[in-house]
């Protein structure tokens, strides 16, 4: 993980992964301003599958379960080929 501040925000590059739902996911990036986090999420063999930004939570845990309730499980196995 390599951590980069700038006058107004701090940015993360982060190799962690989870997994949930059966997937492998990791956190491409995730940029904290302020009180928001927003997140750029992705299947760990398939990073860009899912190019997703969030604001709404506060850690990796949350982005991946907000990116798996949004899709079905045929959506997901398609994101996973």
């Amino acid at each position: 993980m390599s951590v980069t501040t700038t006058a107004t925000a701090t940015i993360t590059r982060a190799d962690e992964s989870i997994i949930v739902h059966g997937y492998t996911w990791q956190c491409i990036w995730s940029v904290q301003d302020d009180d928001d986090t927003f997140w750029r999420v992705g299947l760990a063999d398939e990073p860009y599958s899912e190019s997703s930004y969030f604001d709404e939570v506060d850690t990796l845990q949350e982005a991946i379960e907000f990116v798996t309730s949004s899709h079905s499980d045929a959506e997901m196995e398609e994101m996973a080929e």
